[in-house]
Order: structure tokens, then C-alpha cells, then sequence
């Protein structure tokens, strides 16, 4: 069976090479055999005019501190996202 990976990054300043390794490692754990990654970088941003405190609310289930430059969110759907802390 062929497998395909897909990757995407919302803006320029995020990298394709973290995912795509994430990808790999995962299928390589799983005895996946990976066809092909395709991957798309977003290079527009999307502007949310302020920020809907009931919208969150409703979309994220957790936040989890997982370390002082990383947070777990998970979703009501399921999802766990990774997002790192960078402190400029």
C-alpha cells in the first residue's frame, strides 16, 4: 500500500523541515513505507480583527505547560498541537 504525508505551514516564518521529520520518524516507528510528502507553505498571514474569547473556548478542550518554551493544546476534536515559546 502507498502512504503519502502532508505537510503545511501557515506563514514564512514557520519551517517545512520539522513537520516533514515528524512525518518520517513517525512512519519509520510504524513500519510505514512513506511514498511521498507533500508539503505547502502558506505565504499570505490571516488577519482576525480581535481576539473571541467563546471561539477559543469552544475550540480548544486543554492547555498543557509542558515546559517553559513549549505548550500543549489539545483540541475538542481530538488534536494535540506542539507550539513552541519564543521569548524576543
Amino acid at each position: 500500500m502507498k502512504r503519502y504525508g502532508y505537510h503545511r505551514t501557515s506563514t514564512r516564518e514557520q519551517h517545512l523541515d520539522r513537520g516533514i521529520k515528524e512525518i518520517t520518524a513517525y512512519c519509520e516507528q510504524n513500519n510505514l513505507e512513506l511514498e511521498k510528502i507533500f508539503t505547502d507553505q502558506q505565504t499570505s498571514t490571516c488577519q482576525i480583527p480581535e481576539f473571541d474569547n467563546d471561539l477559543v473556548r469552544r475550540l480548544i478542550s486543554t492547555i498543557k505547560v509542558e515546559s517553559s518554551e513549549k505548550l500543549l493544546i489539545q483540541f475538542q476534536s481530538g488534536i494535540v498541537m506542539e507550539q513552541e515559546i519564543r521569548y524576543e
